[in-house]
């Protein structure tokens, strides 16, 4: 019998996975549908706090490739993140390497996750970026919203390390067709990609309040995005 590769890759998440279940016991909820899930998969997340990134880990099952902003890569964290699978984006306009290395991964058969509303903020989706329309267009691969709740709470600060004892959540939703979200033209033009972006837009509010109520853990309502 040939023996499954290794992969740094994986082992790195499993690994950080492991650690950060121990260390903050997240309640996580998979929906049926996303449970196992591989191949090429968007995985489009809020932002409210600093650990979102990492805790996406405990949560995703298949090894994943997170869009991170380039601030995090200028130390030996960096070269860490990068072997964990982690590439940078710069928010300060389109970063169309980024796009370009997304949309790579997920026709190679990968996943990438991703933060839609670029910034840390209240997390309700009350805005996104494009970026997210971009690869649902280009590559049709399905859609899997990712609420979470609890690494940030009202009046803290947007760079908080969530305290050991704070409750967190990630609730993982029903996967999206791409064709739940895109047109019918063959050739998506720029207008049509704002369309898109406000389907998927009115899909991840909708999720993420409803699984708000659910969970019981609030949303923060000061939004840190305005803050330097």
């Amino acid at each position: 019998m040939v023996g499954r590769r290794f992969s740094l890759h994986a082992t790195l998440q499993n690994f950080a996975s492991s650690v950060l279940r121990i260390a903050y016991r997240p309640i996580i909820e998979v929906d049926p549908a996303s449970k196992g899930l591989r191949g090429p998969v968007i995985y489009a997340a809020n932002h409210i706090g600093y650990m979102d990134g990492p805790m996406l880990l405990c949560a995703i099952e298949q090894p994943v490739h997170v869009v991170t902003k380039f601030e995090v890569f200028t130390s030996l964290l960096g070269t860490i993140l990068r072997r964990g699978g982690a590439f940078p984006v710069y928010w300060n306009g389109a970063d169309r390497r980024a796009l370009r290395h997304s949309v790579s991964k997920l026709r190679s058969g990968e996943a990438v996750a991703l933060f839609t509303e670029g910034s840390r903020c209240r997390g309700r989706h009350d805005w996104i970026r494009d970026g997210v329309s971009y690869l649902v267009a280009n590559t049709g691969a399905p859609l899997v919203p990712i609420a979470i709740f609890g690494t940030r709470h009202t009046g803290q600060h947007k760079e908080l390390i969530t305290p050991f004892r704070q409750q967190t959540a990630l609730i993982i939703g029903e996967p999206i067709p791409a064709s739940e979200l895109l047109g019918d033209s063959a050739n998506v033009t720029r207008e049509e990609l704002k369309q898109i972006g406000e389907r998927i837009r009115l899909r991840l509010h909708e999720f993420t309040l409803e699984a708000e109520s659910r969970v019981g853990i609030s949303l923060p309502s000061d939004d840190v995005s305005l803050i330097d």
